[in-house]
């Protein structure tokens, strides 16, 4: 099983950030003990969901990337 957020040394926060930031991107899960989020719950010891916000999705849906 994979370390949750809370385990992570400082040291793996710097050494690790692009991991770090596809953790944390569009974040749907907060931990109830240390107030950390992260998309998936797996990556959180206390995980809660967030509540739904329907207009966060609408705008989600609406940036398409184009290859130049």
């Amino acid at each position: 099983m994979a370390r949750t957020l809370c385990e992570w040394k400082k040291s793996e926060i710097v050494d690790d950030i692009e991991e770090l930031a596809e953790i944390v991107r569009d974040p749907r899960y907060v931990c109830r003990k240390c107030a950390r989020a992260a998309h998936k719950d797996k990556h959180l010891c206390k995980p809660m969901a967030l509540p739904h916000d329907p207009s966060r999705e609408h705008d989600e849906h609406q940036h398409v990337e184009t290859a130049d």
